[in-house]
């Protein structure tokens, strides 16, 4: 039940990271209920109507309920997968690291890759077209305005 598990979040969830935790893969039997857990990125109310056809489909696969919820912050979301109250959970390439970084027992469902099979995340710095800034080297010495410390494309990629 848990490979087929995993197969159904591999086919049907197209997102940066699906985080799968300890509980779920190591659990010999099936889960009673999947809980999904979301970084705070958008309005949670959006976020929770987009995520709901993942989990209806996960749900209708598996015949296990899903419950699907924003967390309050990046750190939240570790914490609640690290404390055992997610199952699988959507994050950025900077909180998995995070998650690695605690020793947690996580393992990726969906990562990006590219045509050679590297793993990689994109980000981009956005400047004004008349600040005369054409090439990496042109950013040094500038000051930059990030989303948040911990956001993997809006703090630490930038970074």
């Amino acid at each position: 039940m848990i490979s087929k598990f995993k197969r159904s979040l591999t086919s049907s969830i197209v997102i940066s990271v699906a985080v799968l935790g300890s509980v779920q893969v190591a659990n010999a039997q099936a889960p009673k209920t999947i809980r999904f857990g979301l970084l705070p990125a958008e309005d949670p109310t959006q976020m929770v109507e987009m995520f709901n056809g993942i989990a209806k489909h996960i749900e209708k696969t598996m015949g296990v309920p899903t419950t699907v919820r924003v967390s309050e912050s990046y750190n939240a979301l570790i914490e609640a997968m690290r404390a055992g109250h997610l199952d699988v959970v959507y994050v950025g390439g900077s909180q998995y690291g995070k998650m690695l970084d605690l020793k947690m027992n996580v393992v990726p469902a969906v990562l990006n890759k590219d045509t050679s099979g590297r793993t990689y995340y994109k980000s981009c710095v956005i400047s004004r077209t008349d600040s005369n800034i054409k090439a990496w080297q042109d950013l040094k010495g500038r000051t930059f305005a990030f989303v948040s410390p911990t956001s993997t494309s809006g703090g630490v990629a930038p970074a």
